[in-house]
């Protein structure tokens, strides 16, 4: 409820996460004594103000307790339905949906009784733009919307957009044409023409719901060999309402399930919060799925019409829209491939918690990067077939960044961040805060890249949490040997302008600098982003590996660093025969003509 600020003098305890709007409200009359509960690293670092990290209210052994067990909670919800009969089909829906709540569990956690009984204020940032104040303001309001003490101040800002992907920077036209490739160039050509042809002169009619880059490869392949092709757009079609007895059937299910697992870590006052939360999803998915049932029905029998074979492929399959393709398309007997989102089941440890995501779970067949990732797939417990998964290597985009070249001189170091803060677009379970996250980024700035003999270009990573200026990107231009770049640029047309990149964790970032054949520095970092053990091993052999929880680490680095660039590129080299080990196993299984294998793949699946 908005009240007057005027009003709420006694209110001691302010939640907010932007500098902008907690000055507003200071200037409306919020009490400048107030101790404000923020995760923002900008109101953290700012002295002049009293601030408190926002953290669960448990030791880190219980912690990890609970991250380590994310999985099988989420393996035993699935199970409950799974072996439904009459839920069946909701199983993979809701067991997403109760991934997506462990983190949100974590987030309440950090709340004590008195946050539920006593004056509270919470500031809510209104940018204008719902999917920055979706990712940037927290959780509080709907937490603690039971408590009738508390205050919810509105405030209008404009956030920065120093981190965004979306920003005003774009790469030259020489630098985008390097990477088009005749596949990309083909592939939206066919699109175009098969809109004036009728899709019955076409050996069989496939149907795009998201694009990724493996996908437009394997289309282009399969338009040469006589397909057509064309985008479609999921259903806008109002959500069929839920009878409450089914509700109520399913809160029955998995109620006794999710109280235990929440009043874990959390306070009693928290389960009915998160709960009506966490229901309200589950409930809006699933009436998108019974939705759009009829419309996929109706629209594969009018393309089945035109005497056109029918197959669907797409990037990420998500949501309840999707499901009910997949079950339309399992009922007709219609193909539905998926390809692989990202590069990071391979390598990241605590990516196992996120297997009720893969793209195999409900698709037909998935086309994955390399055999790691295969195996991994094939063997996660919400599969829905065996052995579908077929490995077909990376999309082209990755191997053109070791041949585009520039005309002027290479800079000698670029830093690839992959300091991403959770804000409240949390998906992480792992204990670690953003606070934590950029003093580590401090560090590294201050202590080792600003000391060494070389020049270094800092690529930040391009994702706005909070609207205020990232604290770290404010500390570069005081630094004698770091400046920005390419904070709104794709970092595959920056690799080439430098001789030696350097970056952290186990992310999807690895696979463009290691693709590009640049000599690589790996910092671990053993947080939550930390490498799986048989990854750990290959990195070690054939890369410059730097683990940050050893002593000599610092030092280590620095000396090696302080080197000549030629004596490190010549190191490089000598470690090749053990990289390709590496790309071949964790990166691209095989290396080269991924689009041309998957569609060869999908012909061989429709023959038989």
């Amino acid at each position: 409820m908005n009240q007057d600020i005027k009003n709420f003098r006694d209110h001691k305890i302010i939640f907010c996460d932007s500098e902008d709007s907690l000055k507003q409200s200071f200037k409306q009359g919020l009490r400048k004594d107030s101790l404000i509960r923020t995760s923002s690293p900008a109101l953290l670092i700012n002295k002049k103000l009293k601030t408190k990290a926002i953290k669960p209210k448990i030791n880190k052994k219980l912690h990890l307790d609970f991250h380590y067990s994310v999985l099988s909670f989420v393996e035993e919800v699935y199970k409950k339905f799974i072996n439904n009969k009459k839920f069946k089909n909701y199983a993979i829906l809701i067991a997403r949906q109760a991934l997506l709540l462990q983190p949100k569990i974590l987030q309440i956690a950090s709340l004590v009784e008195d946050d539920f009984e006593k004056p509270r204020s919470i500031i809510v940032s209104r940018s204008g733009n719902k999917e920055i104040d979706k990712r940037t303001n927290g959780v509080w309001k709907n937490f603690l919307e039971g408590n009738q003490k508390n205050q919810v101040i509105e405030t209008k800002i404009t956030p920065t957009d120093e981190r965004s992907s979306m920003g005003p920077e774009t790469p030259s036209f020489w630098n985008r044409a390097q990477f088009l490739g005749w596949e990309k160039i083909l592939y939206r050509s066919f699109l175009k023409l098969w809109r004036h042809i009728p899709s019955s002169f076409s050996k069989k009619n496939i149907l795009i719901l998201n694009e990724n880059e493996l996908l437009k490869e394997t289309v282009c392949h399969l338009m040469l060999k006589g397909f057509s092709a064309k985008i479609i757009q999921k259903p806008k079609e109002k959500r069929k309402k839920m009878i409450l007895k089914e509700k109520d059937e399913i809160k029955k299910i998995i109620g006794a399930l999710l109280k235990k697992r929440i009043l874990s870590i959390a306070k009693p006052q928290a389960l009915n919060p998160i709960l009506k939360m966490f229901y309200k999803e589950i409930f809006k998915e699933i009436e998108n799925y019974k939705s759009t049932i009829n419309y996929w029905s109706l629209l594969i029998d009018q393309y089945k019409k035109r005497d056109s074979k029918l197959l669907f492929l797409t990037n990420y399959p998500k949501g309840g829209e999707i499901y009910s393709l997949a079950k339309i398309c399992n009922q007709k007997n219609i193909p539905f491939f998926s390809f692989q989102h990202g590069l990071s089941r391979e390598i990241l440890a605590a990516h196992d918690n996120y297997q009720v995501n893969f793209e195999n779970n409900i698709t037909k067949q998935l086309f994955a990067f390399n055999k790691e990732s295969e195996r991994i797939s094939i063997q996660n417990p919400f599969n829905s077939g065996k052995n579908n998964v077929k490995s077909v290597g990376l999309p082209k985009d990755f191997f053109l960044t070791r041949k585009v070249r520039t005309i002027f001189k290479q800079r000698p170091i670029l830093f690839v961040s992959t300091a991403l803060y959770a804000g409240y677009f949390q998906d992480r379970t792992f204990p670690q805060t953003d606070i934590e996250i950029a003093k580590r980024e401090k560090k590294i700035l201050e202590g080792i890249l600003n000391q060494i003999p070389h020049p270094v270009d800092y690529k930040p990573y391009p994702a706005i949490r909070y609207t205020d200026p990232d604290p770290i990107l404010k500390i570069i231009p005081k630094l004698k040997n770091l400046r920005i770049i390419g904070t709104h640029t794709d970092l595959r047309y920056l690799l080439h302008k430098y001789r030696i990149v350097i970056t952290s964790r186990a992310t999807s970032t690895i696979g463009w600098c290691i693709m590009s054949e640049k000599p690589m520095v790996f910092v671990e970092t053993g947080d939550g982003y930390a490498l799986r053990k048989k990854a750990k091993k290959s990195f070690k052999e054939s890369l410059f590996y730097f683990e940050e929880k050893k002593k000599s680490f610092r030092k280590d680095i620095l000396q090696f660093l302080s080197q000549p660039i030629e004596e490190i590129e010549r190191q490089w080299h000598e470690k090749k025969s053990a990289r390709m080990r590496l790309i071949n196993k964790f990166f691209s299984t095989p290396q080269t003509g991924a689009g041309y294998r998957a569609a060869n793949e999908i012909i061989s699946s429709l023959n038989n």
